[in-house]
């Protein structure tokens, strides 16, 4: 029996940027490699500046490595298929604080594929199991720590 396939794997993925065109490069992840075998949670520790937030955006597919590779559920992370079974929550998330709270989970329904058929209803378990049936037709401004932009 061989070794089961990694959930997440990176190979030896660096990342270096510029701040200008002359500028000298800033190697921002340096030959980071791992690997995680089995669905979890994982966080990411460090000081400010450490490559936490770059490595998380290239296994996200979000932006490229310099150099080296990264596979989710074995293929490469620049594939959107890839990202199907991964959720990302953002230090600093977006909202279109127009919408209605409904409106915004069928909006994030709609772009991961869900059949339209089956929207109303899973819009109505989620926000059931989170307490928020009641505000389902409230603008996301409307709520607490919703973001101001917009």
């Amino acid at each position: 029996m061989g070794r089961p396939m990694a959930v997440l794997e990176v190979q030896s993925v660096s990342k270096a940027f510029r701040a200008e065109l002359w500028s000298r490069r800033v190697m921002a992840v340096r030959e980071l490699s791992f690997s995680l075998d089995r669905e979890g949670i994982v966080g990411f520790v460090g000081p400010n500046g450490a490559g936490k937030t770059t490595t998380i955006k290239i296994v996200l597919g979000l932006m490229r490595p310099t150099s080296g590779t990264v596979t989710l559920y074995g293929r490469p992370a620049l594939d959107p298929a890839s990202r199907r079974a991964v959720a990302y929550v953002s230090e600093q998330p977006y909202f279109y604080t127009h919408l209605t709270v409904a409106e915004s989970l069928g909006f994030i329904a709609d772009l991961r594929g869900i059949a339209r058929g089956s929207v109303a209803a899973e819009i109505r378990r989620v926000l059931d199991a989170v307490d928020l049936a009641d505000a389902s037709g409230r603008k996301v401004r409307e709520l607490s720590k919703a973001c101001s932009s917009g």
